[in-house]
């Protein structure tokens, strides 16, 4: 025990679990402009400040103890990104998958009639790992949709901004909770028309 208690470092490891502002990440939200604030409608409390404002509020947070401040600039197209960024690596190792398991006696044909890397990639392998593409494009999107309440937060508005500000103020849980379901009812029907227009088109080529 006296080495795990030799450095800082260590005694602050293997001592009791205590939550200080040193442990904190204080997030600071972000608006256009000059000497502005904007009130964040879907979190109560919460304010947006201008980037000249800002400073006052990190020197606060340095007074406090809190050792580190996020920033989150405003609008929708911070919550698509992130939205898109949570989704990508699901589908494309998906979809890399079905490429990767197209049977190896097809590659090698292509191969020997002359197939570029681009030609077999998509005249050979894509149309082969259609099934594997369906569902990296099923999974994507329902990705994207789980995303859609935590993008509400950084102002992406729709459903998501809904159920937050349904679920924030008591009077109005039933919207959220109306909002909630439409979001599970829109990734319900996205699911059935992904597969649905995979079968069909599966049937078409057959016939």
């Amino acid at each position: 025990m006296r080495r795990n208690r030799r450095t800082a470092w260590s005694r602050a490891l293997v001592r009791e679990n205590t939550l200080t502002a040193h442990d904190l990440i204080w997030p600071v939200f972000v608006i256009e402009g000059q000497n502005r604030t904007e009130a964040v409608a879907s979190m109560p409390g919460v304010t947006r400040y201008s980037v000249d404002l800002i400073i006052d509020k990190v020197k606060e947070a340095a007074d406090l103890g809190i050792p580190a401040v996020a920033l989150f600039p405003p609008g929708k197209f911070l919550a698509m990104a992130a939205a898109i960024l949570y989704a990508a690596p699901v589908a494309i190792k998906i979809a890399a998958d079905g490429i990767r398991s197209v049977a190896p006696p097809t590659v090698e044909a292509a191969t020997s009639i002359g197939s570029s890397r681009w030609q077999m990639i998509g005249k050979v392998q894509l149309p082969m790992a259609k099934g594997s593409m369906v569902l990296a494009a099923n999974q994507g999107l329902l990705f994207v949709l789980s995303m859609v309440v935590i993008g509400a937060l950084v102002g992406g508005g729709s459903l998501g901004y809904l159920v937050i500000s349904g679920f924030a103020q008591g009077e109005l849980y039933g919207k959220g909770l109306a909002a909630g379901i439409a979001i599970t009812a829109l990734g319900i029907m996205l699911d059935r028309i992904t597969v649905h227009t995979a079968a069909r088109y599966g049937r078409a080529e057959n016939e």
